[in-house]
């Protein structure tokens, strides 16, 4: 994916960006939730934006995230 997905020319103004702060201050349990959720939108509204394979992009970069994610799972939930 490209670095204009997600970092547009406005987030150069920004002094961090956020998701950085979201993941600073979310649980691993809600960064899970925030990461399928995200996910989930991009799928369901990328065929009637008008931006398919960019929503569909970014689709792609929750769920790896995600999966990411789970991966750094132990056995018993937590995150190492």
């Amino acid at each position: 994916m490209t670095k204009k997905i997600f970092q547009p020319d406005y987030y150069k103004k920004m002094p961090v960006e956020p998701i950085k702060v979201i993941r600073g201050v979310l649980t691993p349990e809600e960064l899970k939730g925030f990461y399928w959720g995200n996910a989930i939108k991009y799928l369901l509204r990328a065929p009637y934006k008008g931006q398919y394979a960019q929503d569909m992009d970014k689709m792609v970069t929750y769920t790896r995230w995600l999966k990411d994610l789970k991966e750094k799972e132990t056995p018993n939930g937590n995150v190492t």
